[in-house]
């Protein structure tokens, strides 16, 4: 977690100073930064074994930031979305990152309902991540093909 982090820290960053002014790309690209340090901080925090409700401070605090952290994704990806409808480097992925931030938020619903009765808690979490990372895979490479032409259009 501590490395991925890091690195989805570092791609918010990159979306920050390489995608958009608009109000909405700024923020959402901030939301990626905080998703990033929320998993460092997870990594750093580990859940005690079995992830139970009340556990040592180091699980709480686990807990906690990956709430916000979720959230985080979840929130930057959904307004990622919507300032790529405005774009014309990334109109074509609009619609797919808009989807992927709903996905992502059924994804982190079925999980949270999980909680209690521990049934495949860890598939729907590990789900969840594979969506997130599977929509920065897409939007990074479309970064780094029309680099030259993003620095044009987001003037």
């Amino acid at each position: 977690f501590i490395p991925s982090g890091i690195l989805f820290s570092l791609f918010g960053f990159s979306l920050l100073i390489n995608v958009s002014k608009r109000l909405k790309s700024r923020i959402g690209s901030l939301l990626i930064m905080i998703f990033g340090l929320g998993m460092t901080l997870a990594g750093i925090f580990s859940c005690d074994p079995g992830c139970p409700y009340i556990g040592t401070m180091e699980s709480i605090i686990h807990d906690r930031v990956s709430a916000v952290t979720f959230i985080s994704a979840i929130l930057g990806i959904i307004l990622m979305g919507i300032s790529f409808k405005k774009m014309n480097t990334f109109r074509n992925i609009s619609l797919y990152t808009i989807l992927t931030g709903f996905i992502s938020l059924i994804l982190m619903i079925i999980m949270i309902s999980s909680f209690e009765s521990r049934n495949l808690t860890g598939l729907w979490q590990r789900l969840l991540l594979l969506s997130i990372f599977s929509w920065t895979i897409v939007v990074g490479l479309r970064v780094f093909k029309n680099f030259n032409e993003l620095k044009t259009e987001s003037d």
